[in-house]
């Protein structure tokens, strides 16, 4: 058996296999701190949220976070930001192990294999570093008896969508480039069969178009966030609505960041080049509004991206794909420690006993007569 974990920004997924299926659970990566009043228990158990107790206070974790701030006028906190942990919240640490730890849950058996995702470094943001990040999610994990594994969010996306390069020969699999739009930052890996030879992020996702698309429209970032993923349709081209109107400016912008950067990326790269058309597959939560595919393929299609292209394709589930595609990954290293395992117990059998030690037959008689008749 085995895990993977998906530790986005704004959402936390797990997967794994049961009974032959793939099982997920999604929770909403926020949370907002109430005061530890009856009213507000009752509260949050008549709306059935999901919440701690701790350092005296009520701790509302979730989906429900986002909708009870407005109610407890207060704002909705992040334990992460941009893709890391979020360096402005005091409780980013605690929060995030207390989330993940309860969604992942126990091993099944000690030495389980756990994969998680992790951004790669941004090209627009040095000050950002994974390092401390991907050190420490490990360490809520290994610390109960996981394997863990760290994998570039972009690579499981690949390894769900299965991209592929046409070349004379046939199809090379797992093959093309693939992005990852999440909400703290955005993800490109280029693969050649199964191996990322380019990978980074910009530090530039779903919070970025929240966050000015909220100034535009004078609401807050929470608000802006529910609004745009029950109403957004990129398909309208300039929507009368200021906060539509607002949020499709600036997912049009996104995406021209991202084609761009990738086009400059591939251009400066000389190890290797890709010449035969190739497959481009997108996912990500902030790829999921309705249209995205079609605006995508547009700035493709208006400022191109510097290699030929075969097909662009988007994950019919775009957020849960990323977790999906961890899962395949963390499956195949189970498969890999399991048959090593058995390996080393076949070598292990095969091992020749050991010399038996020489018997001393004088000692033997002496110690024996000694026995018989005593001192």
């Amino acid at each position: 058996m085995a895990k993977a974990l998906d530790c986005g920004t704004a959402n936390i997924l797990v997967a794994w296999e049961e009974k032959g299926e793939v099982a997920f659970k999604q929770e909403r990566n926020a949370f907002i701190v109430m005061e530890n009043e009856s009213f507000y228990e009752t509260l949050l158990e008549n709306n059935s949220a999901n919440y701690i107790k701790r350092n005296d206070q009520l701790y509302v974790i979730g989906e429900q976070a986002l909708h009870m701030a407005p109610l407890a006028k207060v704002k909705a906190r992040r334990p992460m930001a941009k893709g890391l942990l979020n360096k402005e919240e005091s409780e980013a640490l605690a929060m995030l192990k207390i989330i993940s730890t309860a969604m992942v849950g126990k091993p099944a058996y000690d030495g389980e294999m756990l994969a998680i995702t992790c951004p790669a470094n941004p090209l627009d943001n040095e000050a950002l570093d994974n390092t401390f990040h991907s050190m420490m999610i490990q360490s809520f994990f290994t610390e109960q008896g996981y394997d863990t594994k760290v994998i570039n969010e972009a690579v499981s996306l690949a390894y769900h969508m299965r991209p592929t390069i046409k070349t004379d020969e046939g199809e090379m699999p797992v093959s093309g480039i693939s992005m990852s739009f999440g909400g703290g930052m955005t993800n490109v890996v280029v693969m050649m069969r199964g191996i990322p030879f380019i990978q980074f992020s910009i530090a530039q996702g779903g919070d970025t178009i929240n966050k000015q698309a909220a100034e535009v429209a004078n609401i807050s970032e929470e608000k802006m966030c529910i609004f745009k993923e029950k109403n957004l349709d990129l398909s309208e081209e300039m929507p009368s609505d200021r906060r539509l109107a607002a949020l499709s400016v600036y997912y049009n912008k996104l995406i021209e960041t991202v084609v761009k950067t990738v086009k400059e990326r591939l251009a400066e790269n000389e190890d290797e080049k890709i010449e035969d058309p190739c497959d481009i597959v997108i996912g990500g939560g902030t790829s999921q509004a309705k249209g995205f595919l079609d605006k995508f393929s547009k700035v493709i299609e208006k400022i191109g991206i510097g290699v030929p292209i075969k097909d662009i394709r988007q994950a019919e589930d775009p957020i849960k794909a990323i977790v999906h595609g961890t899962l395949i990954i963390s499956t195949l290293e189970e498969k890999r420690k399991q048959k090593q395992k058995a390996k080393e117990t076949v070598e292990e059998t095969k091992k020749p006993d050991p010399p038996k030690p020489k018997t001393d037959m004088n000692k033997l008689v002496t110690n024996d007569i000694e026995d018989i008749l005593g001192d």
